[in-house]
């Protein structure tokens, strides 16, 4: 009984996986017919290398150097300390990575 129970619900479970992922490609793709139909351009935003590789570097060092100092100074709360210094650093690499787009974009449209 206890195993026919886990098996129908792993199946209902990938079962709703399967469909929120359908409704949301069908509602995303009716969509973007309809921006074509209406004239418009339906181009995706993408996430740009930049900001991925800074997000990728920047939030691990902030959780390592928030738990480093947590650990040498004795904080109360060291988990608050990590994940407050990874947002903290993510923050700054998304700033980072808007600065060096921007300068980017204004090299290539000089040229």
């Amino acid at each position: 009984m206890n195993s026919t129970v886990q098996i129908v619900g792993m199946i209902a479970f990938f079962a709703l996986i399967f469909g929120i992922e359908y409704l949301r490609i069908t509602a995303r793709h009716r969509k973007e017919m309809a921006m074509i139909e209406a004239g418009m351009n339906p181009t995706k935003k993408k996430i740009s290398v930049i900001k991925l590789a800074f997000l990728l570097l920047f939030i691990p060092s902030g959780l390592f150097i928030g738990n480093y100092y947590a650990d040498k100074y004795g904080f109360e709360n060291s988990d608050i300390t990590g994940v407050m210094l990874a947002l903290v650093f993510g923050g700054i690499a998304l700033l980072l990575a808007n600065f060096i787009e921007n300068k980017i974009k204004n090299k290539d449209s000089k040229n």
